[in-house]
């Protein structure tokens, strides 16, 4: 019953390491980030078409049925989640996390 998530604001190209170090100038990585999540309630083989590091929070706020604060760049990928983990729950919002 333990729900996981590997994620990177930053991904790497498909070069190797000897590639790298004869062309310097070819960076090893992009702004592709690495999201990947596993555990009760996530799609199985699901691939995420738009996602930001900024969706992040939103997630795990939403995973552990708290409040998303409308402030939030980011938005909740509801769309990672089966059917009868969504239907379970609704997206609670608050207005700000931030102290007045």
């Amino acid at each position: 019953k333990t729900t996981f998530f590997v994620i990177s604001d930053h991904g790497t190209q498909d070069i190797s390491f000897k590639e790298y170090l004869s062309n310097r100038s070819k960076a090893p990585h992009t702004n592709y980030g690495i999201f990947i999540a596993k555990g009760e309630g996530i799609k199985h083989d699901y691939d995420i078409k738009e996602a930001s590091i900024v969706d992040i929070t939103p997630t795990l706020l939403y995973l552990f049925d708290q409040p998303i604060a409308t402030d939030f760049d980011g938005r909740p990928l509801v769309e990672i989640f089966d059917e009868r983990f969504i239907r379970n729950k609704n997206i609670k919002r608050i207005e700000t996390y931030e102290d007045e």
